[in-house]
């Protein structure tokens, strides 16, 4: 095994909660045996202007001793008792801050479990600024979800939602969540092209139905479980561009579930054959 130089151990004694000049000093004396300041400091680098300090430091963790002999010397203990000394201290360290760190985590979770107890009890108005704010919001809504997700937008809106969000949505249907979505009726080739592909990806998911809103959709919003709702501030913007309104207020989900619900009993079950 090759030897450790000089640096190396300093900062092995750095990482044992030495200082950088504790590490030098105390290595220096460890060498020496027994050694005057000036000679401490000539052999470790450090200005001698700051030896005092440091060795004041290293006989109060009992690393080195004060001589009386005139002028003065300091003695070190053994390099080899002086690193189990650290390790012991570093192991009785880590342990004490194992013990903080999970009372702290118990502590945060008890106030995350009474902070989340309350916001479900107090309804909620939230502003979402847009961009990359209003699409982690949809991604958590879908995430989140239980048992619906019911949607009104138009249909721009729609297919960036769908490749958007295809593998959340995929997910949420895996686990038993029911989507219900209602956009606006294709108006050419393309679009209903696009509709075909997006029925090609969703086949084997039943759960998974779509209707077409024959007039243009003003309104964009989503609701999750019957609990949570958001209403995008612009129907024709992108998802990240398009600030809204996120609420678990009772009575703003009730108006907005009953807007769905006409939305998609008035609209059609499929785009008929003539497109």
């Amino acid at each position: 095994m090759v030897p450790a130089s000089q640096d190396e151990k300093v900062q092995t004694l750095v990482q044992l909660g030495l200082t950088y000049r504790q590490a030098k000093v105390y290595l220096a004396v460890a060498n020496l045996g027994k050694a005057r300041v000036r000679t401490i400091s000539k052999f470790s680098e450090v200005p001698r202007q700051h030896i005092y300090q440091v060795m004041s430091k290293l006989q109060g963790l009992g690393l080195v001793h004060r001589v009386i002999t005139a002028p003065i010397t300091f003695k070190a203990i053994p390099l080899r008792e002086g690193l189990f000394f650290l390790m012991s201290n570093r192991v009785h360290e880590v342990a004490d801050l194992q013990v903080k760190t999970r009372k702290l985590l118990q502590d945060l979770m008890e106030k995350n479990n009474a902070e989340t107890t309350q916001q479900e009890e107090t309804p909620q108005f939230v502003l979402v600024p847009g961009k990359k704010a209003t699409k982690r919001q949809v991604m958590q809504s879908i995430e989140n979800a239980k048992t619906t997700i019911d949607v009104v937008c138009t249909w721009h809106r729609y297919l960036e939602a769908v490749y958007t969000y295809v593998a959340v949505h995929k997910k949420a249907m895996e686990r038993g969540v029911r989507i219900r979505q209602v956009t606006e009726l294709p108006k050419d080739k393309e679009s209903v092209a696009h509709a075909r592909k997006i029925e090609q990806i969703f086949k084997k998911y039943p759960s998974n139905k779509v209707r077409y809103f024959p007039t243009s959709i003003t309104t964009v919003v989503a609701l999750s479980d019957q609990k949570e709702m958001f209403v995008a501030s612009s129907p024709t913007k992108k998802i990240d561009g398009s600030p809204g309104l996120w609420s678990n207020n009772t009575c703003l989900i009730e108006m907005a579930q009953n807007y769905f619900d006409i939305m998609w009993r008035t609209a059609l079950r499929e785009i008929p054959e003539e497109h």
